[in-house]
């Protein structure tokens, strides 16, 4: 029995094996790509049991039973392999083919969101078909995805898939559901600043929505309209101050986007002071074909721009305008950021304190709110001050709440009781605009002021009357420091006297300027006249009248001036307007006519007080003239004596034939006599030499001189043959050439002597 048995469960299972004899068979991955613990589907038959072996790369696991074709496993093996061999065996080890399965998938704590782009973050390069990839909200409606690059993709995040999680397909394969409600970032499709607030569209908005203006974030936009796609609100006016500026809406989430915003740039203003406000901009245009305006101080309207350009607008102050935070606009859209803008105050009436109005400062003028115009904000900005300074340099204050708004013609009034009942300045200021300020008292009197030598630092002393403490004096606009109040009618300081002038008669003025602004100037300042002082003059001819020109210094005169050259008076022409030269008459008689190298005295007297003589006058002389001289006996050394006119011994120098004639003496005035060297070559006794007579005006020269000429030498001759006639060639010096010879040898006559031009040979 037990034999019998054996064979039959042999038998049996060689049935069973024979019946599942084909190997298992995997047609595809349901998705071609995946990574370490996602749940792969493998599409295939012949498995040979509802769960069989999987296989990756060798390793087995166990698989889910989905149908009789269909099987799952959680994919398992190397993380960071870029692709797995996939293969599933059966009961008996028969091995399927294989698949390769691709790595792939997304990192869902890496996904992000830029407004509308929404992206997907993972490992998408081995996906073989990513034009495959849509993403959709309900599985109906499906939207496509852009494969950027192997780790990024993205799709535009629309209405539909922003109010759920979207769920990702590759084809008809789910492959995975991302987000919860909630977590997107409201996305902004369009953004509009106005004249009145900030619009925005997009979505999801809800009631919780929080908008942000201003490079910090720090300001919330009031929103006064919303809906799940709309949102208007009106942003803080410090906000905007910035033209590089931004925006963000936040949901009660957290998630937020921001949007940057540029303005053209208002960069700065200048008021004149008619109230008229030039805007300061970089590259404006206004191309909306509509008003240019500026709003933003509080007007009843909108002010319009009388000029516009690509730098500049101008405007007018409405008289209602405050300071605030002013920008530009057209129709409804803003074009510029703001900018903190104040008019310059205008004070019309001023009442100052007296003890019949009980010392109370009325101040009636106009812009001058104290108060910043800024109606999104909640707090009361001060924009303007009201203050009184006195001398001693400490400010008091009047409050701002004693400023009172005429609204008939749009003036305040400001009432401020003052302290101490003395001369003050009373200021308006503002944070950003000019000051505007006046006093309250009254100027000093300048009677008169001590003298001091003209160009000699010294005391002056100034009399006058309402003099305080801190003065400052200038004389002729030169600071005359430091200066000193002795008491209320006098003041000392010490002037350098450095001031020009050339009329000693007319006064310069004299300014005292006290702490508080107050000034006064008198023209009661006198130097002590210096004499004059005489430089120079120009020359006349001897005999001959004619005009010289005195120059120097405080010759200035309203009176005819006296002068004299010489103990003979030089009658007064005229005097030119800075002192500095004075034309006369002089008939030319005083002195020597031939000293031309002694001065003669200049003597100038003004208004019979002041005085100045200096000996600076020479009388012209002419050109000399060279007409004879003295002879000396060639090669001995002798005195010439040169005869001429109007020679001058000053600079002398004394040359004939280029060799200088030494120690010139001059007699008189038409002779030289030197002492000459003699030892200029010469060939032509009968030929002058040039005489120069240089001195320190003049050079002159004329060949006058002549040598006295030697004896002639004879050292040799030259031999004939007897009884023959013949050339002879004698040899010497002083031989005169080129005038007629004489000749005799013994008794004979030796004709035709010729005699070389050195004068040293004859021949005949």
């Amino acid at each position: 029995m037990k034999a019998t048995s054996i064979v039959v469960i042999v038998f049996f299972a060689f049935i069973v094996l024979s019946v599942n004899a084909v190997a298992p068979v995997i047609d595809s991955l349901i998705l071609s790509w995946g990574r370490v613990g996602k749940t792969i589907s493998i599409i295939g038959s012949n498995f040979g049991t509802e769960t069989p072996t999987v296989w990756v790369d060798g390793l087995p696991a166990a698989t889910n039973h989905i149908s009789d074709t269909v099987k799952s496993f959680t994919m398992y093996g190397s993380d960071t392999a870029r692709q797995w061999t996939i293969s599933v065996s059966n009961l008996v080890d028969e091995m399927s083919n294989s698949l390769v399965l691709f790595a792939g998938g997304t990192n869902p704590d890496q996904f992000y969101q830029i407004n509308e782009k929404y992206f997907i973050v993972g490992d998408f390069g081995q996906i073989p078909l990513k034009d495959s990839l849509k993403v959709t909200r309900n599985g109906n409606d499906f939207y496509g995805v852009t494969y950027i690059n192997s780790t990024h993709m993205s799709f535009n995040l629309i209405l539909d898939l922003a109010q759920s999680p979207f769920k990702l397909y590759y084809g008809s394969y789910l492959e995975g559901t991302y987000n919860t409600p909630g977590q997107y970032a409201p996305v902004i499709d369009s953004s509009a600043f106005t004249n009145q607030g900030l619009s925005i569209g997009g979505y999801v908005f809800n009631q919780q929505t929080v908008v942000k203006t201003g490079s910090t974030f720090t300001s919330t936009c009031k929103i006064t309209t919303q809906t799940v796609i709309n949102i208007y609100c009106v942003p803080e006016a410090r906000s905007l101050l910035n033209p590089v500026n931004q925006f963000q809406v936040t949901l009660f989430t957290g998630k937020q986007t921001t949007i940057p915003v540029t303005f053209t740039h208002l960069q700065s203003f200048l008021n004149d002071i008619n109230n008229i406000c030039i805007l300061k901009l970089a590259g404006f245009q206004n191309n909306l074909g509509l008003p240019t305006q500026i709003d933003g101080l509080g007007t009843v309207s909108a002010i319009s721009a009388s000029l516009v350009s690509i730098s500049e607008i101008k405007f007018t102050y409405p008289l209602d305008a405050k300071c605030g935070y002013a920008f530009v606009f057209a129709g409804t859209t803003r074009l510029t950021n703001n900018m903190l803008l104040c008019p310059r105050s205008v004070i019309s009436t001023v009442d100052a304190p007296r003890a019949d109005n009980g010392y109370v400062l009325t101040v009636n003028g106009y812009f001058m709110n104290p108060y910043l115009f800024d109606p999104t904000s909640t707090l009361q900005v001060q924009a303007l001050t009201f203050s009184y300074v006195y001398a001693d340099g400490i400010t008091h204050f009047c409050p701002v709440t004693q400023v009172v708004w005429q609204p008939s013609n749009s003036s305040y009034t400001l009432t401020c009781t003052i302290g101490t009942p003395k001369a003050f300045k009373f200021y308006i200021n503002s944070t950003v605009a000019e000051s505007n300020f006046f006093l309250v008292g009254k100027d000093p009197i300048v009677i008169s002021a001590t003298p001091t030598d003209y160009l000699v630092p010294g005391v002056v002393t100034i009399i006058g009357d309402l003099f305080t403490s801190q003065p400052k004096v200038k004389i002729g606009n030169v600071e005359c420091i430091p200066a000193t109040l002795v008491n209320n009618t006098m003041i000392t300081c010490m002037f350098p006297s450095n001031v020009a002038v050339s009329n000693f008669k007319n006064p310069l003025s004299v300014q005292v300027s006290l702490d508080l602004g107050f000034t006064s100037n008198a023209f009661v300042f006198l130097y002590n006249r210096p004499n004059p002082v005489i430089t120079g003059a120009t020359s006349t001819i001897y005999g001959i009248a004619g005009k010289v020109t005195v120059t120097g210094f405080y010759f200035y005169s309203e009176n005819p001036v006296f002068v004299s050259i010489g103990g003979v008076e030089c009658l007064f022409q005229s005097g030119n307007g800075d002192g500095t030269g004075i034309v006369c008459t002089f008939p030319s008689t005083a002195g020597s006519q031939y000293d031309y190298d002694t001065p003669l005295s200049v003597h100038v007297s003004i208004d019979n007080t002041y005085n100045a003589t200096t000996a600076v006058f020479y009388y012209f002389r002419p050109n000399p003239i060279i007409t004879s001289s003295t002879s000396t006996t060639y090669g001995t050394p002798g005195q010439v004596t040169i005869t001429g006119n109007f020679f001058s011994s000053k600079g002398l120098v004394v040359s004939i034939d280029g060799t200088p004639c030494t120690s010139p003496t001059v007699i008189g005035v038409t002779q030289i006599v030197c002492t000459f060297s003699s030892n200029t070559v010469v060939s032509n006794f009968k030929t002058p030499l040039a005489i120069t007579v240089k001195d320190s005006l003049y050079t002159v020269t004329n060949s006058v001189f002549y040598y006295v000429r030697p004896n002639p030498v004879v050292s040799s001759a030259t031999p004939t043959k007897y009884l023959s006639a013949g050339q002879v060639t004698i040899t010497g010096k002083y031989f005169s050439y080129p005038d007629s010879l004489s000749v005799t040898i013994g008794a004979s006559i030796c004709s035709s002597p010729v005699a070389s031009q050195d004068g040293n040979t004859i021949t005949c």
